[in-house]
């Protein structure tokens, strides 16, 4: 079965609040009422290009994760009843660093960085999308997302990068391993990365383990991002606001399409989700006080 993509098509304004919603699906085009109001909750504009290019941080990160919907559709109608984006310096998007698998039928540019691990590490943990285990590497392997080598500077070679830092690199890295202190980067250093990003089993640092035991592999990692953090601004119960401050009331937004309480931080996994639960929570009361 093939879903049908849902568009919002227009929306009807009275007295500056949204009154209605005209929505097109498999070729049928409804109109429905907004008796208590509108929230938008569409996950955000990080896959529209024009956007991205317009509101996001310069320069624009190459790859997104997102969901394809995530597309902003909304967002114009919604700036045309006022509603303003935030811009108050604040980053404007939840950054992260993804690695890109080449589908068959499709060709991108690649100027990666490299995330390297040892045999015994892509066994317990894992690397990118391919499983721990034994198991399962071929399809990555073939398809050139994972690059395996049985020495050190043969990883570099086949990697394109310089041999002599390679090696460098990692032997200084292994010395982290064994003290338990990164002096590069302070992985480790706190609880948080620990407990959220690291082995509680292993020591004497849960983030570091050495990479020694061939042969070798590397996935390539590019700069990205999960969702926008720039939204439309709110007060305090979610509803949008215009340029001079006032509410566009029965107008709210919540998510993405919210501007990021977090002013762009990624403190920890669900700090998209749990902000759109409680603003959603928000709204809704206060619609609902309205309309008792």
């Amino acid at each position: 079965m093939i879903p049908v993509r849902l568009t919002v098509t227009a929306i009807d304004a009275d007295k500056g609040s949204p009154s209605s919603v005209s929505l097109k699906q498999d070729g049928v085009t409804r109109q429905i009422s907004c008796r208590g109001g509108l929230i938008s909750a569409t996950g955000g504009f990080n896959r529209n290009p024009q956007l991205r290019a317009r509101m996001l941080r310069q320069p624009v990160a190459e790859y997104c994760p997102g969901a394809p919907g995530h597309t902003g559709q909304l967002h114009e109608l919604l700036s045309g009843l006022g509603a303003r984006h935030g811009d108050d310096g604040r980053d404007s998007a939840l950054r992260t660093p993804v690695s890109v698998r080449k589908r068959a039928d499709a060709k991108s540019p690649s100027i990666p960085a490299y995330l390297i691990a040892d045999e015994t590490a892509l066994r317990k943990y894992g690397l990118g999308m391919v499983r721990p285990g034994r198991w399962g590497r071929a399809p990555f392997l073939r398809d050139g997302y994972l690059t395996r080598a049985e020495t050190l500077p043969e990883l570099a070679a086949k990697l394109g990068s310089d041999q002599a830092n390679l090696v460098e690199t990692i032997t200084r890295f292994n010395q982290f391993a064994r003290t338990g202190i990164d002096e590069d980067f302070g992985r480790g250093s706190t609880d948080y990365q620990r407990i959220t990003a690291g082995d509680m089993k292993h020591a004497p640092n849960p983030c570091l383990g050495p990479i020694e035991t061939p042969p070798f592999y590397a996935v390539r990692l590019f700069p990205g991002d999960i969702g926008a953090a720039t939204g439309f601004v709110t007060d305090e119960s979610s509803c949008a606001l215009r340029q001079d401050g006032s509410r566009i009331e029965k107008l709210y937004a919540c998510g993405n399409d919210m501007h990021s309480v977090m002013g762009g931080n990624y403190p920890g996994p669900g700090i998209t989700l749990g902000p759109a639960i409680v603003f959603a929570y928000v709204a809704v009361r206060d619609i609902a006080s309205r309309l008792s």
